[in-house]
């Protein structure tokens, strides 16, 4: 619902509502504006109330008041006034004979004020109200004030009027001392709304850069995740390559392992063959040390018989 929504709904059930809770930003109308409006329609009515309540309580006591009657001609010169009036007004009768009704009329009574009662009553109309008078000695005083215009018999020409005024000064002070309070109480309240419009409006503010900050930190936020999608497919790429190294390297494992086995095969049957060569050379070695012993003692026994051989061969020459 937007501001404007929303304040003509006040206006069609606001005798149902007894909470308002709105948003500060809305469309059209936001709420600050919206909660302006709303106390400006509250505002006119409580003094109508008011004044309806006051008007009331003055009815009520009029037939409690002694009546103040006056009559005038057309130029609103006095012709007739009861001694009601002039115990009032602190005149003698003779005072008020042919003096103007304005004699008896608060001297501040604006010129716009008059004019517009003098309208209605010329037309012929009843005129209704309150209105401020003053005694001869400037005691100012409030009346509930009726002017009815006089006719003639025939032509129902009006000739005059008759004003019956009764005194509601205590009812009138104490509906502006009413007032008064109350509109002491609203200039309070104000002050307090303004302090907290500025209290909202710091809010705001904070709420604005809280916001800000809150777009910052996405923007981060999404940056990192880019960054983390890609270290993972990063991570699962090479844990991928790990898997088929792993596979690669287990494959070679089996494979060299196989090898080894197959060397360690070869090198038991080398050690073997070695072995059992060792053993045939170091029996060679035997053999061929006893020959080389037979041998020696062949020549020994040779070098015995070439000597036998020379001295017989010396015996023979000796012979011969």
């Amino acid at each position: 619902m937007n501001g404007e929504s929303a304040l003509n709904f006040f206006k069609e059930k606001k005798a149902d509502i007894d909470l308002i809770i709105s948003d500060i930003q809305m469309p059209k109308m936001d709420g600050i504006a919206l909660l302006k409006e709303i106390r400006a329609i509250d505002l006119k009515e409580l003094f109508n109330k008011i004044d309806n309540i006051f008007y009331e309580k003055m009815n009520k006591v009029k037939s409690n008041l002694h009546k103040i009657q006056i009559e005038t001609y057309l130029d609103g010169n006095i012709v007739y006034v009861n001694d009601m009036c002039c115990r009032v007004f602190k005149y003698e009768k003779e005072e008020l004979l042919s003096q103007s009704y304005r004699i008896i009329l608060d001297s501040h009574i604006s010129k716009e004020k008059l004019d517009h009662l003098k309208q209605i009553i010329r037309n012929g109309d009843k005129w209704q109200g309150q209105i401020k008078h003053e005694a001869k000695d400037k005691t100012p005083f409030y009346t509930a004030m009726t002017i009815f215009p006089l006719h003639e018999n025939e032509d129902d020409k009006i000739s005059g009027y008759i004003v019956i005024n009764f005194l509601v000064t205590d009812i009138i002070e104490e509906k502006r001392v009413f007032k008064k309070n109350i509109i002491s109480s609203i200039v309070d309240y104000k002050k307090d709304h303004h302090h907290s419009l500025k209290k909202i409006s710091l809010l705001e503010e904070n709420l604005k850069k809280t916001n800000n900050d809150i777009r910052f930190y996405q923007e981060e936020k999404n940056i990192l995740d880019l960054k983390y999608k890609k270290s993972i497919n990063q991570i699962n790429f090479y844990e991928q390559s790990i898997k088929e190294k792993d596979s690669q390297y287990k494959k070679s494992l089996e494979m060299y392992k196989a090898n080894f086995e197959k060397i360690n095969t070869i090198y038991k049957n080398l050690s073997n063959e070695t072995k059992k060569n060792r053993q045939d050379i170091s029996k060679l070695k035997e053999e061929d040390l006893l020959k080389t012993k037979e041998i020696t003692s062949l020549n020994s026994r040779l070098n015995e018989q070439a000597k036998i051989i020379i001295g017989l061969r010396d015996t023979i020459s000796n012979i011969k």
